[in-house]
Formats: structure tokens, sequence, C-alpha cells
């Protein structure tokens, strides 16, 4: 998983979201991709950057070592645990993954900034992260939230949507060989009471055999008397291990 340093609340709120992870699995057949191999001590090894206002690197490399852990069950599905250790943050941070048997994958998540961001708590749920049938995009949650800030005098209307999609194709070299990446998209907008804003974007490249390729997310928020903020992070896989 990734981490982001942004001050504004609600862009904070966004992005704990999206970092409170657990998940579940089934097998695909050999004829579908299988862009996140799950089998117990595969492991990927990443340099990550933070971006600027403008999408350029600003800070890193860090490194992000990723291994797979023994299955359990989560949520009623077969779970692979995904441990992340980080150069630039204590770990490991534990992400579960699930992949039905066309090969899809799916990420259990949970939103918990209730308590620290007086929001009220959704509960966990399985999202999709690809798809390997027709569908081009789908919606992974789309709710009107009540919330209660801090030294705000009345509560605000909290519009929250996130979606997925395909995003089609680019070509990488990984190890000094070319291969093809499918892409996907994670979008999350946010608005409060109409006034403050928060787009966030992630875009991962899965090549199928290998893994999570290579990943960006951006982000921007306007926050009435705050200055805007923008910056985000790229990562990029640089030496792998799958069984």
């Amino acid at each position: 998983m990734k981490r982001f340093a942004v001050s504004a609340t609600v862009v904070a709120a966004v992005l704990l979201w999206l970092s409170g992870c657990k998940s579940g699995t089934t097998s695909p057949s050999d004829t579908t991709p299988d862009y996140m191999p799950m089998k117990t001590g595969n492991y990927w090894v990443y340099e990550r950057y933070d971006l600027d206002s403008s999408g350029n690197r600003s800070g890193g490399p860090y490194t992000d070592s990723v291994v797979v852990g023994v299955a359990t069950q989560v949520a009623g599905r077969t779970a692979y645990p995904y441990y992340t250790y980080s150069s630039d943050n204590p770990g490991p941070d534990t992400t579960y993954y699930s992949k039905d048997a066309d090969g899809s994958i799916w990420q259990y998540m949970s939103f918990s900034a209730g308590t620290e961001f007086g929001l009220p708590e959704i509960p966990a749920r399985w999202v999709k992260v690809t798809s390997t049938g027709s569908e081009t995009s789908w919606t992974v949650l789309d709710t009107t939230l009540i919330v209660s800030i801090p030294n705000v005098p009345i509560p605000v209307t909290v519009q929250f949507k996130a979606t997925g999609a395909k995003a089609g194709s680019e070509s990488l070299t990984l190890g000094g060989k070319s291969y093809t990446a499918q892409k996907f998209t994670q979008t999350v907008t946010i608005s409060v009471s109409g006034l403050a804003n928060a787009n966030l974007t992630n875009t991962t490249s899965f090549v199928s055999t290998i893994g999570n390729a290579k990943s960006r997310m951006t982000y921007t928020a306007t926050i009435p008397g705050s200055p805007n903020e923008a910056g985000g992070s790229e990562q990029v896989l640089v030496r792998w291990k799958v069984n």
C-alpha cells in the first residue's frame, strides 16, 4: 500500500479509506490473465517516488517490498495477505486480496477514518480492482455522508464516489524484456457541501503472471481558506519472484 502525507482533512480521509484494507480468493483457470499471482512466498520490490503538483518526481526513491503470506479466510472467501515493508515507514502494512475464477481481482476495504475525522463508519466491503470480463467500468461506492468536522459548528454533507475502470494497455520493459501491461484506474471524488472538493486517481499497470508492474496516484484538493493541494506518488517494479 502507498502512503501520502496530505494535510487536508478531506483528502486524508480519502486516503485512509483507500488504505484500510483486508481481502479473499479462488483460483483462475489457465486461460485467464493472472494479474496478481497469489502464492505464499511470492514477492515484489518497487521503487517509489513522491510527485509534486505538476506530476514530476519530487522525492525518493523509497523502497517498498511486498511478500505474499499464508492464505486465510476473510469475510467468507479465501484471502492472501500481502505484506508491505517500506524504507520510509514502519511496517508491515497488510492488504488482503481475492481472485475470482475468471481472474478478476478484489481487495477488501473499509473506511476507518471515523473517530479522527468525525466521519461515520462505512462497513468493510470487497472492491473490484481488475476485471477480465467485458465490463469497462464499475462503481465501488456512491454515497452521501452527514459529517461533523471538528471546529465546524454545523454538520456538512459529503458526497463520496469511487469507481474502477479499464484504461487500455501499455508496453513496459521489466528485467530487460518487453511486456504488454493492462491498465486499470481507481477514481475517488469528494464534494463537501458543494464547497471543498477532492479528486484522486490511481492507475495501475498489471502484467499477467508477474503482477503489479507500475502504479501512479495523483490527487487535487480545493478547500476554502486554504491553499489548493496537489501531489501524488509513483511506484515502479524493479525485481520480483513469482512461482
